[in-house]
């Protein structure tokens, strides 16, 4: 992590922000039991969407942030507010709409760690259309887009110009388009391909891979991702661990064996995204960057609470149980 005196990286993040609303306890899996069931469960309330755990997680990793987005003018709208405000996240650039705040409910119940999960999506447009380089309030060092998938109304609405323009100025741009919250037929590469010609870094999952690409295996997928323009690609395969490519080589980087300490899974795959680019940006090259990648999403994984479980103390005491990669040519 950054050195004493060392300038805060900043990262510009646009995407969606709603409330997780997440249950968790023990109940039975026989449904007629279920009608039944009455019981006690611990119940907690975290901001979260496309980019509220990655934001989260850039500051507790001491990055600058700011965030483009927009909520409700309801009460999860206002809490959303409120709890990024108080970790010192910048959200001049959250707009409060007439309408309600999402939120996502996850019934972590019956002994799963991230399923299943039902959701109230709001009608708000969720994230400003484009974004300046430079509106007055500096230049960052990074441009994030999270959850483009996830709203058809927002495909090809401008982020592409606005990603062209960051990246002619020397601000990277990261991309995690994440999945459509409708059916939609694959490929889903038609939805994204105009953001990611100008993508220098982009995530996504080995299922998000297959959809968006439909390339058979999570190395061919990035490799295609570099081929539509994108600089950087990153594939995270959960307990398998993670693929990295620049289309010259393949970093092969294995998951920190946790077995039965995994806790809660929401938040992991953002959790990596913010591991590594708080350590790019801090000058990593990309298979450091994937080490911290990984021990910062073990972090998020050990504890409940999504972001909330990441700090730089523990990430650097999770270090040393991150299994060391394997680098091929591509």
């Amino acid at each position: 992590m950054g050195g004493a005196g060392t300038a805060a990286p900043r990262v510009d993040c646009v995407g969606p922000l709603n409330m997780d609303l997440l249950i968790r306890g023990s109940a039975p899996l026989d449904p007629g039991e279920l009608r039944r069931w009455v019981g006690p469960s611990e119940v907690e309330l975290l901001t979260a969407g496309s980019i509220g755990y990655t934001v989260q997680a850039l500051g507790r990793l001491d990055c600058s942030v700011r965030v483009f987005s927009a909520v409700g003018d309801d009460a999860f709208g206002a809490q959303i507010l409120r709890e990024l405000a108080a970790q010192g996240i910048d959200t001049s650039g959250v707009r409060v709409a007439p309408g309600i705040t999402s939120i996502a409910i996850y019934p972590l119940l019956f002994g799963g760690t991230k399923r299943p999960m039902t959701y109230r999506l709001s009608d708000i447009t969720p994230w400003p259309a484009r974004v300046a380089v430079d509106d007055g309030g500096g230049r960052p060092d990074c441009l994030l887009f999270a959850g483009l998938l996830h709203f058809k109304r927002m495909y090809h609405s401008g982020m592409a110009q606005s990603f062209a323009a960051a990246r002619q100025a020397g601000v990277i741009t990261a991309l995690d388009a994440q999945f459509p919250l409708e059916p939609t037929p694959v490929p889903w590469l038609p939805h994204i391909s105009d953001v990611l010609a100008h993508t220098d870094l982009f995530f996504c999952d080995e299922h998000e891979a297959e959809s968006i690409f439909g390339t058979g295996s999570p190395a061919r997928a990035a490799l295609s991702a570099i081929s539509h323009g994108c600089r950087t690609a990153v594939v995270k395969m959960g307990e398998e661990g993670a693929i990295i490519t620049d289309g010259t080589q393949v970093i092969e980087q294995p998951a920190v064996g946790l077995g039965q300490r995994v806790d809660e899974t929401v938040g992991a795959g953002d959790s990596f995204d913010a591991g590594f680019l708080a350590a790019l940006l801090r000058g990593a090259g990309p298979a450091e960057a994937a080490r911290q990648a990984t021990a910062t999403a073990a972090c998020s994984l050990v504890r409940a609470g999504g972001a909330l479980a990441i700090d730089p103390a523990g990430v650097v005491s999770m270090l040393p149980s991150v299994p060391p990669a394997r680098t091929v040519r591509a």
